[in-house]
């Protein structure tokens, strides 16, 4: 059972989770969050700094928690299905959170806290990178960062109904194969 903070943080975020799954992030005001999660104002602010922060909490708790731990325990590949289940789970908080863009963009929150898992998950597995020209560990998990927050943004933006197991296996090909495989099919 939760204490009563950790209670109250879950509520706060749970509120705003539901408000954005049906407004624009700019049209959300802290007075809609504090309302709904029947809170003094002042109160929100002793949990988070701002809506980014309440965002960047939310992603944390929600979505790479989860993850880090799947990708601690070696289990990779489970861990990318988990996100791609998840996010479709809450598909249309994530749809509305990708539209945020700006100086504070959710693709760049999305993207930057991605990097830092698969960061974390290589010196943690201590993947020993033997390559005939050194790549460093940031290039490798900026670039998988970004391609990976690009196709999930967009699979959220765009009409078809691709569903995230039909997605996860095109990631999996794609991570498993490399581009010159592709090229001689």
């Amino acid at each position: 059972m939760f204490n009563n903070e950790k209670s109250l943080e879950y509520i706060i975020g749970n509120n705003f989770k539901e408000l954005l799954s049906t407004n624009s992030y700019d049209k959300i005001t802290i007075k809609m969050i504090t309302e709904k999660s029947n809170i003094p104002r002042p109160t929100f602010y002793n949990y988070f700094e701002d809506k980014l922060d309440l965002l960047r909490w939310l992603l944390y708790e929600n979505l790479f928690f989860s993850i880090i731990d799947l990708i601690e325990t070696g289990m990779q590949l489970e861990a990318l299905k988990m996100l791609f289940l998840k996010i479709e789970k809450d598909k249309s908080f994530y749809t509305n959170a990708f539209k945020i863009e700006g100086q504070d963009s959710f693709e760049n929150l999305f993207k930057n806290i991605l990097n830092d898992v698969l960061l974390k998950s290589i010196e943690t597995n201590n993947t020993d990178l033997n390559y005939e020209q050194p790549i460093s560990k940031e290039i490798i998990t900026s670039f998988y960062s970004t391609s990976l927050t690009s196709v999930i943004k967009s699979w959220l933006l765009s009409s078809n109904e691709t569903s995230s197991k039909e997605l996860f296996n095109a990631c999996e090909f794609f991570l498993t194969h490399s581009i010159i495989d592709l090229l001689n099919l």
